[in-house]
């Protein structure tokens, strides 16, 4: 049998192994309403650790990730 999948590290919502503007641009359009994550996306998205997935997290993301 195959292991369970492993969740993005925090930051990589979009699970390709970098944490960049596209990460947070998720996080954003999650924030906002307009897009959904994966239970796994989420616990990629709270960057912060608190909780909740807001432009917090977004500006977070984008001050530690790549431009």
């Amino acid at each position: 049998p195959r292991p369970p999948p492993q969740p993005p590290a925090v930051g990589d919502v979009d699970g390709n192994g970098e944490v960049n503007t596209e990460d947070a641009r998720l996080v954003l359009g999650f924030s906002a309403g307009l897009d959904s994550l994966t239970a796994m996306q989420k616990e990629a998205a709270d960057f912060d650790g608190d909780g909740k997935i807001n432009s917090k997290d977004a500006l977070l993301i984008l001050r530690s990730g790549k431009r």
